[in-house]
């Protein structure tokens, strides 16, 4: 497998790896591209797909991480934007109760 990245301006890199595909296999391919390289890795074994296909988890245990990253990340992004806009509230009024000398 050869992978080729083109930057905005103008450089280009460009490395190969080797590796045994098997029929319904699948393999994941680690690409690292930094200024002046470019590194190629297989991650992990090589995992069956037909297997994972037909061993009945059912959809909510393969999707459930992602559902729950989906539900956390909206309750946060909910409590910071309650606290960007209630925050400037508190600040102003703890300003205007402090007693002047």
């Amino acid at each position: 497998m050869r992978v080729r990245v083109a930057s905005d301006d103008g450089t280009v890199q460009e490395d190969t790896i080797s590796g045994e595909f098997d029929r319904h296999n699948q393999r994941t391919l680690s690409v690292l591209a930094r200024r002046n390289d470019i590194s190629l890795g297989w991650q992990g074994v090589p995992s069956e797909v037909a297997e994972a296909a037909s061993a009945g988890t059912g959809w909510v245990s393969r999707y459930a991480g992602t559902l729950l990253l989906t539900i956390a990340g909206s309750i946060i992004s909910a409590i910071t934007g309650y606290a960007i806009r209630e925050l400037p509230k508190q600040i102003a009024s703890r300003q205007g109760e402090a007693p002047k000398v």
